[in-house]
């Protein structure tokens, strides 16, 4: 027998998709959805196909009226800690049912890659400073709390965790080959541990991504952001987030500011962690609720409209753009 508290997962799960390939979208409805593994709908499993490549577990989004004559945008989705596991079925998060909306899908047809990992969207490849006491001070506000546990794990003679950001970005590797993907509009989003992953997948490959969005996350102190500066990236937090401080993002920011980084930062006044029900569907700033979109320069793209504007992002001419920033080709 379901226990109850699946029944009424279910009850929700089911609510939130009644937009998904029939009928008009209520933009409030996928806001409530939760995933825990069971109870998805059968349409949302069957606009994401469950797929495997080199032991990565994903899901994978064609575009509505799909042709191998286009070519298409694609987006990495990065779940947050959540959405963690191997049965393929925690990553998709709220934001792909926003994604599989047939309004939407029409409107910008495209393909969502989703991943799964059991641990870390970390790039265990990074260059990364020896952690030391000293280090920790000089870090940001916002990390210092996510270094000390690094210390203490480390003191503890566990080993560091591994992360699976090579993997993803391996795994876009193979779509990119397997389908007609249009290289200048290739997009990462996610919430949380996903935005983190965003921003370690960015400054990982500088020159593969057209625009990001990050949902609760920050990027990690040892990392330059001139790297990336050349990245149109959109942030969003909430204002009073208790798992992940509003300070990475704000930190963040900063940084990209002081680099001539082409970011964008909504904070969400009032908002807790869940800044993806609010990011995801952005329509533009309100005054009377507070948020209110900062832009780190001139280069920013002023569009409002969350998906209308990272689909307007499309990359310059790779190796001129590489050659600019003096960055390898």
């Amino acid at each position: 027998m379901k226990s109850l508290k699946a029944s009424v997962l279910g009850a929700v799960a089911t609510l939130a998709l009644t937009g998904l390939a029939d009928g008009p979208f209520d933009p409030d409805q996928w806001r409530s959805f939760e995933n825990d593994g069971r109870a998805l709908p059968p349409k949302l499993l069957k606009l994401y196909e469950a797929r495997e490549s080199a032991g990565v577990h994903y899901r994978l989004m064609k575009p509505i009226g799909y042709t191998p004559k286009k070519s298409y945008p694609i987006i990495l989705s990065l779940h947050g800690r959540q959405g963690a596991g191997s049965e393929n079925l925690r990553n998709l998060r709220k934001w792909n049912v926003r994604l599989a909306d047939r309004e939407l899908r029409q409107k910008y047809p495209c393909f969502v890659l989703v991943p799964q990992t059991l641990e870390n969207w970390t790039d265990p490849l990074a260059q990364v400073p020896e952690i030391t006491p000293e280090y920790i001070r000089q870090s940001g506000e916002g990390w210092r709390p996510i270094l000390e546990r690094h210390a203490r794990r480390k003191a503890r003679g566990l080993p560091p965790r591994s992360g699976g950001v090579i993997q993803a970005l391996e795994l876009l590797d193979t779509i990119v080959s397997e389908f007609p993907i249009d290289p200048s509009r290739i997009y990462v989003i996610g919430h949380s541990m996903g935005a983190i992953g965003s921003w370690n997948a960015l400054h990982r490959r500088p020159d593969l991504f057209a625009a990001a969005i990050s949902s609760a996350g920050g990027s990690a102190p040892w990392y330059e952001m001139k790297r990336i500066a050349h990245v149109p990236l959109w942030a969003f937090h909430g204002e009073l987030d208790p798992n992940v401080s509003v300070t990475l993002s704000r930190e963040a920011f900063a940084a990209m500011s002081r680099n001539g980084g082409s970011m964008k930062y909504t904070e969400l006044k009032g908002v807790l962690h869940d800044s993806a029900s609010v990011a995801f569907d952005y329509q533009g700033d309100d005054e009377a609720l507070g948020n209110l979109t900062q832009c780190s320069g001139a280069r920013c793209d002023p569009t409002s409209n969350i998906w209308e504007w990272l689909f307007r992002q499309t990359k310059p001419p790779t190796a001129k753009r590489l050659r600019e920033l003096g960055l390898p080709r």
